[in-house]
């Protein structure tokens, strides 16, 4: 009889040739060699099966099935697992060769917790690094919350959870069309802790095909999941319970944001609405601005803009504010506060503009806060704006008298 693996290692592929070789040899590479792979080919229609049928590994099992989405295949894969571990592995991306070597004992170690969970290097289509995040981890106890309110920052390629606990939450959601792996992390979440580990151990693959950039998919989804775990956003949202405010609250503010960056300025003053009427401090707060106009900007561009970068996307801010007013003249509707709204937004580029070392237009937005809207000066974000002012003219002075 032969001995049970310690991992299993789920391959989905749907239409992936192309890469599922790399993903298939960084399993390979693994100086951890107690596993077992299991590709799921879900109906692809291009050389999945003759890039398998090279391989020749007995640890590596084949599944093919008709078409039925991501989820069902991890969740024949998984099914199909001998393992008391399960590690993803999308067919697109690839571990570093210590992956399974850290993140299986690391998770063995905590006998009560479901998962194991590590950072991750973005990569382009020909694998070349473009960003690496710093690989976040949270307290096991405040997990779920954090996944809940501030949205999923996990590769599903870092994640190595048991198999027991996924049975038990009944596994991926096959109704979901993209963010299943979120939905599964906090449904485990919400019994058992997640051990992060600081260190990125995986090569998460950005390409013009992943699902991430069908923004109206993303969103839906994210709604979707939203209310199969607080129920719908029905009634006055200060009768809610704080945790269903947040979630909804980020599926607004991730809605505003994303659709904005495809200049859908309808649907995404349409989610500003709704997160003033879910989260009026966050709609009101100069940082919301701030995040509008960085999120347009590629990730390896976010962290370091420059002005040339930022001009398309504070323009297209510009455009979003003038679309609500378009919709909301005169005095405010039902307590639309116009003018809050675009104090708010007037401020965030002017920190915008300090933040970049763009003094120019600071003081066009900075001056346009104070003409018109002079009320501004008795606000507290008024005055952290000012505050960083201060605090970036004394790091000039002291780079200044260092230099002389």
């Amino acid at each position: 009889m032969t001995r049970m693996p310690s991992v299993s290692v789920i391959i989905p592929c749907y239409n992936y040739a192309r890469f599922l070789e790399c993903a298939v040899y960084s399993v390979l590479a693994q100086t951890f060699a107690d596993w077992e792979a299991i590709i799921v080919d879900d109906g692809s229609t291009d050389d999945t099966a003759l890039v398998v049928a090279g391989l020749n590994d007995p640890r590596i099992k084949y599944i093919f099935q008709q078409n039925r989405g991501l989820s069902a295949a991890r969740n024949t894969g998984i099914s199909a697992a001998r393992a008391d571990l399960i590690a993803l592995l999308d067919a697109d991306d690839y571990w570093h060769p210590d992956f399974l070597h850290k993140m299986v004992p690391l998770l063995w170690s905590f006998d009560d917790a479901a998962a194991a969970y590590c950072g991750y290097h973005v990569v382009d289509e020909s694998g070349k690094v473009v960003r690496s995040p710093e690989a976040k981890t949270v307290r096991p106890e405040l997990f779920y919350e954090t996944m809940v309110c501030e949205g999923n920052w996990l590769a599903p390629a870092g994640v190595v959870f048991r198999k027991a606990a996924a049975e038990e939450v009944g596994m991926f959601d096959e109704t979901l069309r993209a963010l299943e792996d979120a939905d599964l992390w906090e449904r485990l979440s919400r019994r058992r802790p997640f051990i992060g580990l600081s260190e990125a151990l995986v090569y998460y693959r950005r390409h013009h095909t992943n699902m991430s950039n069908d923004h109206a998919r993303m969103i839906s989804s994210d709604f979707q999941k939203s209310v199969k775990a607080f129920g719908p956003p029905d009634g006055s949202p200060s009768s809610w319970a704080p945790l269903k405010r947040r979630a909804f609250a980020r599926v607004f503010r991730t809605g505003v944001s994303r659709y904005l960056a495809d200049g859908n300025l309808p649907e995404s003053a349409s989610f500003y609405r709704k997160l003033l009427w879910v989260s009026p401090d966050e709609a009101l707060s100069d940082a919301l601005w701030v995040s509008l106009a960085l999120a347009q900007l590629p990730w390896e561009r976010q962290n370091r803009p420059t002005k040339a970068d930022l001009a398309t996307p504070v323009e297209n801010v510009l455009s979003l504010l003038q679309a609500l007013s378009q919709q909301h003249t005169g005095e405010p509707v039902s307590g639309w506060p116009v003018r809050r709204v675009e104090r708010a937004a007037y401020l965030g580029l002017a920190r915008l503009g300090l933040e970049i070392d763009d003094r120019l237009s600071f003081i066009r937005w900075f001056g346009l806060t104070t003409a018109k809207h002079p009320t501004a000066i008795f606000s507290l974000s008024y005055w952290r704006v000012v505050k960083l002012l201060i605090a970036g003219v004394i790091r000039q002075l002291s780079r200044a008298f260092k230099s002389a």
